[in-house]
């Protein structure tokens, strides 16, 4: 029987051990979060843990099996709530977007410029090109910008391996497709098999053309799941052709949910599973990942993955 292992740095400290930890990444959500309970009587030479972490302290997560450990999670110091136990909450990266405001404003301006303007120089980061057109900043963080970019663009932004990745969901990023047996790897899920026949969809799609204008179509089911998304440069054809290749996507016969696996292997957002099944095999297929919750503690070490669209 397999052991889990872990190590959990945070500042100037390095522990084996934590009542649990827990981890939510999306790229759904700007920012990666991680919460840490610790028995509140743990000291480090005579003083007290929860009294010597403070927020801004850098936190680094490694977690697996048999002292095979990855990392899974690197971050800062949000919150420390003092209880029983005590919380130590964390957010990735992010968190150091989100420590000064700035005031900016321009007539015109492609989303790279922007970037470079507004990112510190030691954050890298990888970004689709777009023109954003007139933008306006005013007193804000670098995180509520990028956050302002995803509602008004679709254009998502989130770590991954230390670098900021802006640009559309499920791309800019390096894939990789883990397999799943159900009847071996999969312990629980809440997943739903759909017939293509019974998914109603609704399609906004939204060009954004250089100068910042945008035309928007809606294709599908009047009554349908909306989805919205967005292309760069198209033309009006071009979109309704793009809206109804999606369209015809995301009304794939398939699972909808997500399910309930051992730790590793470590799964990532944006990453593709393949769901096989003895007993079913004609349901076997490929779906791109949406979020991964992971638990690690006294109860063991769990990934929960929520699927997102099969893949093709």
């Amino acid at each position: 029987m397999r052991q889990i292992s872990g190590t959990i740095s945070i500042g100037k400290f390095e522990f084996e051990f934590a009542h649990e930890i827990r981890i939510r990444s999306s790229w759904k959500h700007l920012t990666d979060t991680a919460s840490i309970a610790l028995p509140r009587a743990l000291k480090w030479k005579d003083q007290y843990l929860k009294d010597e972490i403070k927020k801004g302290d850098q936190v680094r997560i490694e977690l697996g099996y048999d002292f095979e450990d990855q990392l899974e999670f690197s971050g800062y110091v949000s919150e420390v709530k003092s209880g029983v136990p005590t919380l130590i909450e964390c957010e990735d990266e992010m968190w150091t977007l989100k420590q000064s405001n700035i005031t900016k404003t321009y007539r015109s301006v492609k989303l790279q410029q922007l970037l470079q303007d507004i990112i510190p120089e030691n954050i890298k980061f990888n970004a689709v090109q777009a023109d954003l057109g007139p933008f306006r900043i005013n007193k804000v963080s670098p995180a509520k910008v990028l956050d302002e970019i995803k509602k008004k663009y679709g254009i998502v932004s989130f770590f991954r391996a230390g670098v900021l990745v802006v640009g559309f969901p499920y791309s800019q990023v390096e894939r990789d497709n883990y397999e799943y047996q159900f009847e071996k790897d999969i312990i629980s899920d809440r997943l739903l098999y759909k017939k293509q026949d019974d998914i109603k969809v609704t399609v906004r799609a939204v060009s954004m053309l250089p100068g910042g204008k945008t035309i928007t179509e809606k294709v599908g089911d009047p009554d349908g799941e909306l989805h919205s998304l967005h292309f760069y440069n198209l033309s009006q054809s071009q979109l309704v052709k793009s809206a109804k290749e999606e369209m015809a996507r995301l009304r794939f016969e398939g699972y909808r949910g997500g399910f309930n696996t051992f730790g590793i292997p470590h799964v990532k957002h944006s990453d593709q599973v393949t769901l096989k099944s003895y007993e079913y095999p004609e349901r076997d297929g490929s779906y791109l990942v949406d979020e991964i919750d992971v638990y690690w503690g006294v109860n063991g070490y769990r990934r929960s993955i929520v699927l997102g669209p099969k893949s093709a």
